[in-house]
């Protein structure tokens, strides 16, 4: 049997930069289709708390929960072929589950994923010996982050009768956390932060994340109005601690002092990053719940007027876009790490207070609905940022 032959440094790199490519036009295509949804709802209600972002969209097969990028899209495709059921699923899942298409075409999300382009020594450059896409136990492995086109069918594009595995999953309903639950991830969420945590006797709002110290500070929990608020803020806090050079190294953070626009898009972000970490544990939040958040937020973030920047991002589709894929990087990792923590807990304290949902995770925490997300080596040139100079590093020690 022929062996299919490997594929050089180059031709990686080629198929990345020609996927990508293919992405952006197909994100290009929707621009004007998502501008159109977001200018039809309600202009004073947060970008963030669109519904694109509010609903659950989610895989009744592999219990994937569709990320932020892919949620705007299948919103977006519901008003227009009017879906009423938030559930995505592939030709072969739906065949599998005895299902049967109606002949309908599907419609496409994107999957990104880390592609190994091979190896390199210390001190080589990558791409310049014989061997970088060989095994190589000296060298270290190189990725690059790759993307494809996938094509999905709704729920109410199949006939049939549905196998007990996706009923289960339908009457399944978000539910409010207890106060333990809550707790149990928030010292997750602590223990796996990137940064320093340092609690101080301040006001309510005065919750922020230092680029120069890579500390989060944050007010005492008494301060709190519910563990929930105290579990979202910590949360939105650990996305900006994301955004610095050694990590996702996003331009928004190492600019923001210096204009609306990047404030306001780094808010976003973080914001986004946080929701979809709460919606992926399936924790439900009330729209009064959601009102509490976004008072706490504006009046955590007095220092900086950015309300009016946020909802100008409406008129601004290809920069939500971008920013749901900044917040779903982010998210993915805080996830990933979150879980992993999660389950080495619950295995040794199987009484550990989480969530039945959270319980089902744990239980399957190595399958493909699992984000993948182990921090690979980048290659360098898929985010070339400007690094902040001292005084922007002064500067934004302020509450970001």
């Amino acid at each position: 049997m022929a062996v299919a032959k490997r594929k050089s440094y180059k031709e990686k790199n080629e198929y990345i930069d020609n996927s990508k490519e293919k992405l952006e036009g197909f994100l290009a295509d929707k621009v004007d289709s998502i501008h159109a949804m977001l200018k039809s709802e309600n202009q004073d209600v947060p970008v963030w708390n669109s519904p694109c972002f509010k609903i659950r969209y989610l895989n009744p097969v592999s219990g994937t929960v569709y990320n932020l990028e892919n949620s705007m899209l299948l919103s977006m495709l519901g008003k227009e072929k009017g879906f009423e059921l938030p559930y995505y699923l592939t030709a072969k899942q739906g065949y599998d589950a005895g299902l049967s298409n109606k002949g309908e075409k599907g419609d496409f999300v994107a999957h990104h994923f880390g592609m190994q382009i091979g190896f390199v020594k210390d001190g080589e450059k990558p791409g310049a010996g014989g061997n970088d896409d060989q095994d190589n136990a000296e060298g270290k492995a190189i990725y690059r982050r790759a993307s494809k086109l996938s094509p999905v069918f709704n729920l109410q594009q199949f006939t049939g009768e549905l196998p007990d595995k996706i009923k289960a999953q339908m009457a399944q309903r978000a539910k409010i956390p207890t106060p333990s639950e809550v707790q149990t991830v928030l010292q997750s969420v602590i223990n796996t932060m990137p940064t320093a945590l340092k609690r101080h006797a301040g006001a309510e709002h005065s919750n922020y994340f230092s680029p120069a110290e890579d500390t989060i500070y944050m007010a005492t929990s008494s301060y709190f109005k519910s563990d929930l608020h105290e579990l979202s803020t910590l949360l939105h806090e650990v996305s900006h601690s994301y955004g610095v050079p050694s990590r996702k190294n996003r331009e928004s953070l190492a600019k923001y002092a210096q204009s609306d626009e990047h404030r306001a898009y780094e808010e976003l972000v973080a914001n986004l990053s946080a929701q979809a970490v709460i919606k992926h544990l399936d924790f439900n939040i009330t729209d009064g719940m959601r009102e509490q958040l976004d008072d706490a937020f504006f009046k955590n973030h007095q220092t900086y007027d950015v309300g009016w920047a946020l909802k100008g991002l409406r008129d601004k589709p290809d920069q939500v876009f971008k920013a749901a894929a900044d917040a779903d990087r982010t998210a993915n990792e805080i996830i990933y790490k979150l879980e992993n923590d999660l389950k080495a807990k619950y295995d040794l304290d199987p009484t550990l207070p989480v969530s039945d949902f959270i319980k089902q995770r744990l239980s399957r925490v190595d399958t493909d609905s699992t984000p993948q997300v182990k921090a690979p080596t980048i290659s360098s040139n898929d985010n070339q940022v400007e690094t902040a100079t001292p005084i922007q590093q002064k500067k934004r020690t302020l509450k970001i």
